[in-house]
């Protein structure tokens, strides 16, 4: 099988800052997923194949402004049939089995462009007013991406999905850890944050625990976010001895 590449990421800020192993699952990403640039998920493959040693929730934050969670738990790479095929058009005969694949997976096509057939100035400034109309109408609606009664969903299905709500000092406690604010949170950790419910105080007494440079041999900080929120009163007890500590 033979698909498009684009020769400039290598230039790409975002793909240099990859960590090594994970520039290379990026790359296994784009020649393993299907023509819909779907991925059934399969780590342990991943890493045989691609000799390379690969955290699938560390890969998912890395790649959370490029890869959505489908339901049925598989990986989406949301900008992949733009840039392979343009914009899919069902007159297009490969096109229809690309279609095809995103009805399975349940994916909502959203038109961007012109398709074929829209030939005359007049025409694109038709189909421009329509989308701006449409983008308007959106804005105008409450913004939340938060599935219906995500609640009630199993621990499985909430590690994976991830969602790009927020809620006031989850950018803070997400830094604790370096994460990004452009990074997406699973349901399972968005949970967690509102079950600990932190005040800018706590976070104001993490912070130079966090920060501080401490050998190996006796750091035991957390290094995810999900287990610094489920441990987090035995955070802050360490936080404060620190203190107590280092004055």
């Amino acid at each position: 099988m033979k698909r498009f590449t684009e020769t400039t990421k290598w230039s790409d800020p975002w793909f240099m800052d990859l960590p090594g192993p994970y520039k290379l699952f990026w790359l296994y990403l784009l020649d393993h997923c299907d023509n819909a640039g779907v991925w059934q998920p399969n780590i342990r493959l991943a890493q045989f194949q691609a000799s390379a040693q690969i955290d699938e929730e560390k890969a998912l934050e890395l790649f959370s402004d490029r890869v959505d969670i489908l339901d049925n738990g598989r990986w989406y790479i949301h900008k992949f049939i733009g840039y392979q095929y343009g914009t899919l058009s069902e007159a297009c005969k490969p096109h229809m089995a690309v279609i095809k694949l995103l009805d399975q997976h349940k994916i909502q096509r959203v038109s961007k462009g012109y398709t074929k057939g829209i030939h005359t100035l007049e025409e694109k400034d038709k189909e421009k007013d329509k989308e701006k109309d449409k983008e308007s109408d959106e804005d105008s609606k409450p913004k939340t991406d938060l599935p219906k009664n995500w609640l009630r969903w199993s621990d499985a299905k909430k590690k994976i999905h991830r969602t790009s709500h927020k809620e006031p000092l989850m950018d803070e406690v997400g830094a604790l850890l370096g994460r990004r604010k452009a990074s997406k949170w699973t349901l399972q950790e968005l949970q967690a944050f509102l079950g600990v419910s932190p005040s800018k105080d706590e976070l104001d007494a993490l912070q130079p625990y966090y920060s501080a440079i401490i050998d190996k041999g006796e750091d035991y900080r957390r290094t995810s976010i999900l287990t610094l929120l489920n441990n987090w009163s035995g955070e802050m007890d360490k936080a404060r001895a620190f203190k107590a500590n280092n004055r």
